[in-house]
């Protein structure tokens, strides 16, 4: 089987990050607002939203920057395995082999689509992970989804079906050359 490269779509990545600029300035705007009445003796609730979403929507501007200047593909699959790189949960490069994928599913987190991929071996996966993307993994894993999820918001010319098929193709294919 060929491998498989699918990039970023660049128009979605620059939505997410007029998006981040958008939220960047009211949470900003908040917060002035909220430091601001704390002046003139009050505790503000705003100020503090404000300033989580200050820190937060940054770390989106910034991620969306740096995804919108990056050329590399966000999926790579092939007859050993795949690499995904579409989230802050992603273990990056680390190729994820298929004889460690448990099941592939396309589940619905709200009302956004992904490919959900189960591993077998949780332990091993979580141990790889630096400690932030490990809650974020335990979080979507508490909620009944698998360890990995892309969603088809970070993909040029694919949608979660399309992808889902060929990665079970792939697994498949896999499974029966094990045999």
């Amino acid at each position: 089987m060929k491998r498989i490269e699918i990039y970023a779509s660049k128009s979605k990545q620059i939505k997410l990050l007029l998006l981040s600029i958008l939220m960047l300035v009211v949470s900003l705007f908040a917060a002035i607002i909220g430091i601001s009445s704390m002046r003139q003796g009050g505790f503000s609730m705003i100020a503090i939203f404000g300033l989580i979403g200050v820190l937060f929507f940054g770390a989106g501007f910034i991620l969306s920057i740096i995804r919108l200047c990056n050329s590399d593909p966000v999926v790579i699959i092939d007859q050993d395995g795949f690499i995904e790189n579409t989230s802050l949960a992603s273990v990056n490069d680390e190729k994820i082999s298929w004889s460690q994928v448990e099941r592939i599913e396309n589940l619905f987190i709200g009302k956004e689509s992904y490919v959900s991929i189960f591993l077998k071996d949780t332990d091993r996966f979580m141990s790889q992970l630096p400690a932030a993307k490990s809650k974020v993994v335990k979080t979507n894993m508490d909620l009944g989804y698998g360890h990995i999820n892309i969603s088809d918001q970070q993909l040029k010319g694919y949608n979660t079906l399309h992808l889902e098929e060929i990665m079970k193709e792939y697994l498949e294919n896999s499974r029966k050359s094990n045999i």
